[in-house]
């Protein structure tokens, strides 16, 4: 009986959620109190400890045992750095900047108001529709007089209208022509199509390529819109003219694979996964990318191996950025090679320097930071650096041959000495095996010579940035499309 009529008050409660009672408030700061007093406590005994390894460290002249307490003052050290944030930390993940990397103030911007300012539209068409009174409103309301139109005086304004996609079935009627000597008989020739003797127009074709690689719109999508507007085609035929349309680009897509490598000394390479939906189940293939500053390029591939980095990069000879993947540095490592030889298996050897991305670099140390404050000074040297590229890019103004001269004399006499702050940086720091800082440690003294690089290169970026911003629009159409239900459909999606 007890039990159930406390069930019963407990639904009330529930269901009609009354203001929180002011002794339960109370309640709850002193219990935030009291763990707020708890943080201090063991703050408090960790600062004594930290007091006492430090005396034993000064004291010790064992220098094993030295190492050993200094690692350990230094976990203590980061445990009371993490309740200070707990107590008294933002939640926010943005950094300061450094002093040297503020930018210089820019001057003040009018304020811009809102209001119905009309955004202009030089990309569209316009047509001019006179409007005019009909005849029985042509008189005037004050004296009851005829209205006469005032020669070309029109009061004008403007709307934009849409036109919804219209699909027509057009019959061609194709002329039969006869030999009145022979009786030979021959018929006008059709516009040529892209599937010989199909029923879609290659326009429907183009339309559904752009739907679905540029839209990101899969094929069942558009097999419903369509049908909205009085198509009615099956998911599979639409398939099969984009299959129809990739077969016809493929020269194409050809010839500006080898425009990317014969025409870019600096290129970007980047790769990401893609799912495969096959009848044995889900498995995955890979997105290989370069990219230039005018220039992108995908191919799809079983591997995410060396044979399939060479399948991409073929014969480029020049500048590679990289996020330092081992596959890279693998194919360099051969390039090097004077005695390397080609077989049927490896058809291609690229040639090229390897550089490694900073943002890469960054991205540990941006993590490491949250709990360990020792990673904030490599952060700021590491702004400093991109503040030198955002110098130069300022100055420039947009010339490229300026930009490059610029870097160059800026990267020599600026960012060269930040370097080496980084690499005396580097050695004295102690890490635990296995945090975020023991990893970007490692990353640094591993790709030191690829990261340092790019000071002789004023061509090359810090960072691999550029391939990331567009290995996004196949991603995105990834999740859309949940990936590819064959090889050949993986590889038509990476060409378009």
């Amino acid at each position: 009986m007890y039990g159930t009529i406390c069930y019963k008050i407990h639904v009330i409660t529930t269901q009609t959620q009354p203001p929180p009672n002011e002794a339960l408030l109370q309640a709850e700061v002193r219990r935030l109190q009291a763990q707020n007093e708890l943080l201090r406590t063991e703050n408090r005994v960790l600062l004594a400890r930290i007091a006492e390894l430090a005396n034993k460290l000064a004291t010790e002249t064992n220098k094993g045992r030295q190492q050993a307490l200094a690692l350990e003052l230094k976990i203590l050290q980061d445990r009371i750095n993490q309740r200070n944030r707990d107590l008294f930390g933002s939640k926010s993940e943005k950094r300061g900047r450094p002093d040297s990397a503020v930018p210089k103030p820019k001057p003040e911007k009018k304020v811009k108001h809102t209001g119905s300012k009309r955004t202009e539209q030089p990309d569209l068409p316009t047509l001019t529709v006179r409007h005019e009174l009909d005849e029985a409103d042509q008189v005037c309301p004050d004296c009851g007089g005829k209205l006469y139109a005032k020669g070309n005086t029109c009061e004008s304004s403007e709307r934009i209208t849409v036109t919804e996609r219209v699909y027509t079935v057009v019959t061609d009627e194709k002329q039969v022509y006869g030999c009145g000597g022979c009786g030979h008989a021959e018929a006008a020739l059709p516009p040529p199509q892209l599937v010989p003797g199909g029923r879609y127009d290659t326009s429907v074709a183009i339309g559904a390529a752009v739907d679905k690689f540029v839209d990101h719109q899969p094929l069942n999508r558009q097999v419903k819109t369509m049908r909205r507007a009085g198509l009615r085609v099956s998911r599979q035929s639409l398939w099969n003219y984009l299959l129809a349309l990739a077969e016809m680009c493929e020269p194409s897509f050809e010839a500006h694979h080898k425009w990317m490598l014969s025409h870019h000394k600096m290129l970007h390479a980047d790769e990401t996964r893609w799912r495969m939906m096959l009848k044995r189940g889900s498995t995955k293939w890979w997105l290989w990318a370069i990219a230039a500053h005018d220039g992108f390029l995908c191919l799809a591939l079983p591997t995410r191996g060396t044979n399939a980095a060479r399948q991409l990069l073929r014969d480029f000879e020049g500048e590679l950025m990289t996020d330092a993947y081992a596959v890279y540095k693998a194919l360099a490592k051969e390039a090097a090679q004077e005695d390397f030889e080609l077989d049927e298996d490896r058809p291609w050897q690229p040639r090229f320097l390897l550089f490694v991305c900073w943002s890469h670099a960054r991205r540990r140390f941006e993590q490491a930071s949250k709990t360990e404050d020792d990673a904030n000074e490599v952060l700021d040297l590491i702004a400093e650096l991109y503040a030198v590229e955002a110098e130069a890019k300022e100055r420039a103004g947009g010339d490229r041959n300026k930009l490059l001269a610029l870097r160059a004399e800026l990267r020599v006499s600026r960012s060269a000495a930040i370097l080496d702050k980084i690499n005396l940086w580097r050695p004295g720091q102690l890490s635990l095996p296995g945090t975020k800082l023991a990893e970007g440690l490692r990353f640094l003294e591993n790709q030191w010579s690829e990261l340092s690089g790019f000071i002789d290169h004023p061509e090359v970026p810090l960072d691999n940035n550029l391939i990331e911003r567009e290995v996004r629009t196949p991603v995105l159409g990834r999740r859309n499309h949940l990936g590819s239900r064959s090889p050949r459909g993986a590889q038509v999606s990476a060409q378009f």
